[in-house]
């Protein structure tokens, strides 16, 4: 067995390399760790300790991977939807919850007031549906209870008005000529209907229908078959 001379090994290196025996002599060629007690059974170099045993281990652990600082990632930033992509996806949510009924429907090319024609195979009459939407609830007033609020034309040509809740993908159905007895307000031609979010808000006065599970009555599902099949 091929052994290094002992006199050329220091004797307090804590952790040391093997060297690597010449092939000629039949030896495994590979670097290991050992101890200071193996220094004078075997030939060791001494090892180099450049870096913490911490942080090598750190870097050798299973299942372990790179962290988003390490590789310098930064936080993603969703951007906003403009006022046409939240108009747009309210308007693919509804026909999209019609499409689940059998009722099948179109957008319109350009905006007069109608942004959905539904055809019910039933009937077989087509209905106009004017479609607005919200992303998400609030603040009533800037300041008030979460709520959500449409506004609409008195003056809608549209048959049927959807109110749409992206953040929540809730839809609720209404006939034009009933919204003058549902919204809350009516100020310089348009009716104004809103629904506050908070369950337990109760108004100073309540002569209409103001939180959200006041109007479940009113949900797509349950009014499209009322108002389109009828």
């Amino acid at each position: 067995m091929f052994r290094w001379p002992r006199r050329i090994f220091p004797t307090r290196s804590r952790s040391l390399l093997v060297a690597c025996a010449p092939r000629s002599l039949g030896a495994n060629c590979g670097l290991t760790l050992r101890s200071s007690g193996d220094l004078h059974r075997d030939g060791t170099w001494p090892a180099k300790r450049s870096l913490s045993s911490s942080a090598s281990r750190a870097k050798c652990h299973p299942g372990s991977g790179p962290s988003a600082q390490t590789l310098g990632l930064k936080r993603t930033i969703v951007p906003t939807p403009t006022t046409a992509q939240i108009g747009r996806a309210g308007e693919l949510l509804v026909q999209v919850r019609l499409l689940l009924l059998g009722i099948d429907s179109a957008a319109m090319s350009t905006d007069a007031g109608i942004d959905l024609v539904a055809y019910a195979p039933t009937t077989r009459r087509a209905i106009t549906i004017q479609v607005k939407s919200n992303l998400k609830p609030k603040p009533g007033g800037g300041k008030g209870k979460l709520a959500l609020d449409w506004w609409v034309p008195e003056s809608s040509p549209a048959q049927l008005q959807a109110m749409v809740d992206l953040s929540e993908s809730r839809v609720w159905l209404f006939a034009t000529n009933e919204l003058a007895s549902i919204a809350q307000q009516t100020s310089s031609g348009r009716h104004h209907l809103y629904m506050v979010t908070d369950p337990a808000y109760v108004p100073r006065k309540a002569p209409k229908p103001a939180r959200v599970a006041e109007f479940s009555k009113f949900a797509l599902e349950l009014r499209a078959p009322e108002l389109l099949e009828a």
